[in-house]
């Protein structure tokens, strides 16, 4: 069987993120940081509709606010000359997220949540915010965002088993249909603010999954191995 080199691979995952998760380039330029002409020096419209570029260097109202430490220099790095692209290396560890000069074609006035990315570069990871988006846009499909929000999973054993447990109960003729349909109807208004309070901050997320939803999943994954489990 042929299979796709890995240059493949990786530029079909940067696509991919354009097409299913509506996320922007982040790389700072358009034919190349030598060859671009002044068009693409510095951003002048209004504020990008992707959730992963941003105009905008207020962090009390920045997309990605919960991802950044608030003692990060800010912003993170700004470039000196419109002109060319940004050289200068960043200040932050590796993964960190601040607000980083260079996005969407453009040398200036737009910013990046990382100083890399896979919307950046194909051959590095989606950065956290990046993945965040990806992430939320499966929980809508899903409905399960608290959950998937801790465990960073969606096919997580624990994730499935809690998805397929309110499946069940919502199944017509189901035992407690109407009390459950009230709470995912409720749920379904809550979850995804509760999913990006809980994300953004990895000791409550364990804390949440350790405690709650890992305990609760294994207590039904027991329950419906003795409901199947035939008779000696």
């Amino acid at each position: 069987m042929r299979t796709l080199s890995d240059d493949v691979n990786e530029g079909c995952l940067h696509e991919l993120g354009h097409a299913a998760f509506g996320l922007a380039d982040e790389y700072p330029y358009f034919a190349g940081c030598t060859t671009d002409d002044a068009k693409q020096d510095t951003y002048t419209g209004s504020e990008p509709v992707e959730p992963n570029v941003t105009a905008n260097t207020n962090l009390s109202t920045l997309k990605w606010a919960g991802y950044v430490d608030v003692s990060s220099p800010w912003p993170t790095t700004r470039n000196a000359d419109c002109t060319q692209c940004d050289t200068q290396s960043s200040p932050l560890a590796t993964g960190e997220v601040g607000l980083f000069e260079g996005a969407k074609h453009f040398h200036c006035a737009l910013y990046r949540p990382a100083f890399d990315c896979r919307m950046n570069h194909n051959t590095v990871a989606h950065c956290s915010v990046c993945a965040g988006v990806i992430t939320t846009t499966i929980m809508q499909q899903t409905g399960c965002w608290v959950a998937t929000a801790v465990y960073g999973d969606p096919l997580h054993a624990d994730v499935v088993t809690l998805r397929r447990w309110r499946d069940r109960h919502l199944a017509p003729g189901a035992r407690g249909r109407p009390a459950m349909r009230l709470l995912v109807a409720g749920y379904a208004r809550v979850g995804p603010t509760l999913a990006r309070l809980t994300r953004p901050r990895p000791r409550v997320a364990r804390l949440v999954r350790t405690r709650g939803f890992h305990p609760l999943a294994r207590l039904l994954r027991r329950r419906a191995r003795s409901v199947h489990r035939w008779p000696s």
